[in-house]
């Protein structure tokens, strides 16, 4: 048994890196191969089970990796890449993501006839994209710098934002009464928002302190930089659930647009560690999935449920987001249909899932199945349209760019 677990622990990031590398050769996005090898060993062939690997660590782990790609996406958003767009990156995340919470959940109670709690939890869950699934996309695809700075800023950004409105939403599910539910509600945000930026710009500035003053040997400042951002994650989702994505966003911005040390070595360390991270995380997601239930759990209203959600809560989210914004009608429709879901929702959906179980809320477990399914159509869509739609809609990477 022993051995069959080393065996698997070595297996999956084994496989994420020949898919990405076959995926490469073919010139098609990793995330589809990435997705059927971990249907093909998990659920199909049953030759590797992450929860018998991992077992209670297993949540923690792709936590913690999930900190680690958010940090290094983080590293990624310069201020200089939206000095034009800023405002809209802004009123995408706050306006549209509010749009998108209104539209999934509403979608959610007519379509798939949940509980309204849940259904409120589920859109919640659902407004997140994130990078594990928008920067592969936007690596297989010549995207116009300003579009593909803008949907970057927002996959990073939106995951703090959601995964706190789904915190937020649960502790209102489990409150006794409107009072009791609008004091918790304001209590989350400024509690998550106070954490996030203070052990933010703590931590950060403690890196750049060391590098700066050559407290840290250059050869140790990677190892060092990782440990910090594990450490700020930890500590800060002690202090406050779901606040550590916004801590180690916030030091990945912080890092990327501070003058005070070089960190290029830092950023090409994490592109590595990144690349790996991703490739097991969607590995390990896509063969914890029970065929059988998902299968099930697909009928009309599900199979609604996804077309509302690609066809009109993106496009009327981007609409009403960038309206009297600088952006014309053909970057506004390609805006519309790149929006995947990935690992942070599959986390958050788990999390909020076995919470909602041991309060006693039935059907909890539709949230997560749900959120599977919704990954799976939404990043195999959006997978295969966004070349064609960049092409189509003349929305290309040029050098005047």
């Amino acid at each position: 048994m022993k051995n069959m677990v080393l065996l698997g622990m070595a297996a999956i990031p084994s496989i994420g890196i020949f898919s990405q590398w076959i995926a490469a050769k073919l010139k098609i996005p990793a995330i589809l191969l990435l997705l059927l090898s971990g249907f093909l060993v998990g659920p199909i062939f049953k030759l590797i089970n992450a929860d018998l690997i991992f077992g209670d660590s297993l949540y923690p782990m792709v936590s913690l990796s999930v900190a680690i790609i958010l940090f290094e996406g983080g590293l990624n958003l310069k201020f200089a890449d939206i000095q034009h767009t800023g405002k809209l990156m802004l009123k995408m995340i706050f306006i549209g993501g509010i749009v998108t919470w209104i539209g999934i959940s509403s979608a959610a109670y007519f379509l798939l006839g949940l509980d309204i709690k849940l259904c409120l939890l589920l859109g919640a869950v659902l407004s997140v994209s994130g990078p594990t699934v928008v920067a592969p996309l936007l690596r297989q695809i010549r995207l116009k710098k300003k579009l593909s700075s803008l949907l970057l800023w927002e996959s990073i950004v939106i995951d703090p934002f959601g995964a706190t409105l789904a915190v937020l939403v649960f502790e209102v599910v489990l409150a006794h009464n409107a009072s009791v539910a609008l004091s918790v509600a304001a209590l989350i945000i400024l509690y998550t928002i106070i954490t996030g930026f203070v052990l933010g710009f703590i931590f950060s500035g403690a890196i750049i302190l060391s590098i700066k003053k050559q407290y840290i040997p250059e050869y140790l400042q990677e190892s060092f930089t990782l440990v910090m951002v594990l450490m700020a994650f930890a500590l800060s989702t002690v202090l406050q659930s779901e606040s550590g994505l916004l801590t180690v966003t916030l030091m990945g911005i912080i890092l990327t647009n501070q003058k005070y040390v070089q960190i290029r070595h830092i950023i090409s360390f994490k592109e590595n560690i990144t690349i790996l991270l991703l490739s097991s995380l969607f590995i390990m997601l896509a063969s914890r999935m029970h065929l059988n239930e998902l299968l099930s759990m697909f009928d009309l209203g599900a199979a609604l449920f996804i077309f509302s959600l690609i066809f009109i809560v993106r496009p009327l989210s981007v609409f009403i987001s960038s309206m009297k914004q600088p952006v014309d009608l053909k970057e506004k429709l390609l805006l519309s249909f790149i929006y995947p879901r990935g690992i942070v929702a599959a986390v958050v959906s788990s999390l909020f899932a076995i919470r909602l179980a041991d309060a006693g809320i039935k059907h909890a477990q539709y949230i997560v199945l749900y959120t599977f399914l919704t990954i799976i159509f939404t990043v195999i869509f959006y997978a295969l349209l966004a070349r064609p739609l960049v092409k189509l809609l003349n929305q290309g990477h040029s050098h005047i760019d």
